[in-house]
């Protein structure tokens, strides 16, 4: 592989994981650049593993073969229209904006540059997605309803920071459940489409002193009369990550996106049991392998891309407007 010209903007917990990553697959074939508006210190153990790192794009080069968008979500419009014009191969972290109104426009500076861009919904390269997939195709006819879980506590997840200050607990950054969690969307929609019928309630309780939603619980019906009942939080001491098929004539199927296995209960009983590397580090890898080896193939992975993503934006603005508040 020749050397690359790599720019990743933003430094924050993900961008940092990305960049652990590359440099661990590629070594010194990458010339990796950072862009790092912010002056705070916290990750700056990783800082030299790029090679450059500026806190303006006009001291950037004129020109990266892959550039990858790790800024927080309100940004990443901005950001995608300041590199459009020096790359043509994009990976931007999920979810691809803050809104459907800006994942729209991105949609149109794709489109004017002929870029190409995927979008960081990583399970779509794991193992395990790509199996339940094919098991819910083939179980189509005999599905009678979905449920998705996906619960966690927020302040777990960053402990060496104060998660009140994090863009996740921030609406101008694009922070909110629905948006942290839209993995679970994702995925919804590229195994059953988008719904025609959407209930929710949206619960944003002063426990954190937040000003976005920290639960929200949705029922939807897909174009076939499926119903889906989702249920996000990170509010919950409980983690859990799972969805549940059930079907008419009893069987339960299972996906744990923790444990990653998938598995049928008849009769009380589990089978067809499958065991899955839950190593979430791997996914990563697969991304990251398919982002700078443009030309590697990847015949059974189905990476997202900015329409599927303006589909994800698409629902969390529909579940939003048809949410009921609850405070």
């Amino acid at each position: 592989m020749p050397n690359l010209t790599i720019a990743i903007i933003g430094f924050g917990s993900i961008a940092v994981k990305h960049l652990c990553i590359l440099r661990e697959l590629y070594g010194s074939n990458l010339s990796i650049d950072v862009l790092k508006r912010s002056k705070s210190a916290i990750r700056n153990e990783y800082i030299n593993l790029a090679d450059n790192v500026y806190s303006t794009y006009d001291k950037m080069l004129n020109y990266y073969d892959r550039v990858l968008i790790a800024s927080p979500s309100s940004f990443h419009l901005c950001d995608y229209q300041e590199m459009a014009d020096i790359c043509h191969n994009f990976l931007i972290e999920k979810p691809i904006s803050s809104d459907y109104n800006s994942a729209l426009a991105m949609h149109l500076v794709e489109k004017q540059h002929n870029h190409k861009t995927i979008v960081g919904y990583v399970y779509r390269f794991s193992d395990a997605f790509c199996k339940f997939k094919q098991i819910v195709y083939e179980s189509y006819s005999n599905i009678q309803s979905v449920t998705v879980t996906s619960h966690s506590y927020l302040p777990n997840w960053r402990r060496n920071i104060d998660f009140r200050n994090s863009v996740s607990f921030s609406s101008n950054l694009g922070g909110g459940v629905l948006r942290e969690l839209s993995h679970e969307l994702d995925i919804v929609l590229n195994l059953f489409g988008f719904p025609i019928k959407i209930c929710a309630v949206n619960t944003l309780k002063n426990f954190f002193n937040i000003n976005v939603e920290h639960s929200s619980y949705c029922f939807l019906v897909t174009e076939n009369g499926i119903p889906l009942q989702i249920s996000l939080s990170f509010n919950s001491h409980v983690t859990c990550r799972e969805f549940t098929i059930t079907c008419y004539d009893g069987t339960i199927i299972k996906w744990d996106l923790i444990k990653m296995e998938i598995y049928q209960i008849k009769s009380g009983r589990k089978s067809n049991h499958i065991i899955f590397d839950n190593d979430y580090t791997k996914m990563y890898v697969n991304q990251l392998r398919a982002f700078v080896q443009t030309s590697a193939n990847h015949s059974k992975i189905e990476p997202s891309t900015v329409d599927s993503s303006i589909s994800v934006m698409r629902l969390i603005r529909d579940i939003e407007a048809a949410g009921i508040r609850s405070k």
